[in-house]
């Protein structure tokens, strides 16, 4: 994985959902990027829809590692 790039610690919640909320986790390493969702088995009311929300920070990730792996979509 390599070292932590400083400051890319950060947790995301999404304000505009009417449901229940959690927490996303992302992190930045030299050699990867972690994306920490919940756990479906212990986070009773996790809905997809909630997970979509969170669609443009993940699609930015996958998108980059595509390119760098020339993986066609």
């Amino acid at each position: 994985m390599g070292t932590e790039i400083p400051d890319s610690f950060v947790v995301k919640q999404k304000k505009e959902f009417s449901g229940r909320k959690f927490k996303i986790y992302f992190c930045e390493f030299e050699n990867c990027q972690i994306i920490g969702l919940p756990h479906p088995s212990s986070s009773r009311g996790l809905s997809d829809r909630y997970i979509e929300l969170f669609e443009p920070e993940m699609n930015t990730i996958i998108s980059q590692f595509k390119k760098e792996k020339a993986i066609n979509p």
